[in-house]
């Protein structure tokens, strides 16, 4: 299976980013599988809740479901979601057919998201004929206790880490460092392949680095790949292989 890491850029709207996703879309259409961060349709910034009103939303799902089918390629990614006067911050499953197959509501939420967010509740998989496919969002890779326990039984062969996470090249603080450790421990006690998708740059604080460098974490724990730092890409990683080529 050859999967899309999208390090996209991150834009300040709705239109910015449902326009860069649908081209990323629509020019690996030879993916059987793209995988795009956290909050990708809106992006995580101050002005997050007027991006995040749900008919833009769901007009920009739209868009890319049409762009699924034309491409035939299994999507994953990020928005907030509203439902019964609640926002969410979810991520999803759009299938080659165009079909929303399954919503993972985010349940570790930090300080600044539940000023706005609503935390869901568990963790579920998604059978699809690629593999079987579960997720946990950014900072719930230090929640690895919790992460383990709702997914044990289902057994998942890959997990989806989209993220909003800066981290160094050359110095990691101790933060980041329990959330790639927990990561670790996820896929080594799941026995399952963690694949992130890591914002590239912050719209916030512009002048932050060390964003991107998405990882590869195999079924035995260990990083067997990694996307460039502070970079806009595609990484092309080869589940059967574990060849990684940067577009």
């Amino acid at each position: 299976m050859k999967v899309g890491i999208a390090q996209m850029p991150m834009d300040w709207t709705v239109e910015g980013n449902t326009k860069t996703i649908c081209n990323v879309v629509n020019k690996n259409h030879d993916l059987d599988v793209l995988v795009f961060p956290e909050l990708a349709i809106t992006g995580f910034h101050r002005d997050i809740k007027n991006q995040a009103q749900k008919n833009l939303v769901e007009n920009a799902l739209n868009e890319i479901s049409i762009q699924c089918q034309l491409s035939n390629t299994l999507v994953f990614i990020g928005y907030p979601l509203n439902e019964n006067n609640k926002v969410y911050n979810v991520y999803s499953a759009i299938n080659e057919m165009g079909a929303l197959e399954i919503v993972w509501r985010k349940v570790g939420l930090t300080p600044s998201e539940c000023t706005f967010f609503e935390s869901g509740d568990k963790r579920s998989i998604l059978e699809h004929p690629l593999g079987t496919f579960s997720s946990y969002l950014c900072r719930e890779a230090s929640d690895f206790n919790w992460v383990v326990e709702q997914l044990s039984v289902q057994s998942p062969s890959y997990i989806l880490w989209p993220s909003y996470i800066g981290q160094s090249e050359f110095s990691v603080n101790t933060e980041n460092t329990n959330y790639e450790e927990g990561s670790k421990k996820i896929a080594q006690s799941l026995s399952a392949m963690v694949i992130q998708c890591n914002w590239p740059n912050s719209l916030n604080n512009s002048n932050d680095k060390g964003l991107g460098g998405s990882k590869i974490i195999s079924s035995h724990g260990d990083i067997i790949a990694q996307l460039p730092f502070d970079k806009n890409c595609i990484g092309v990683f080869d589940t059967t292989t574990h060849e990684l080529v940067i577009r």
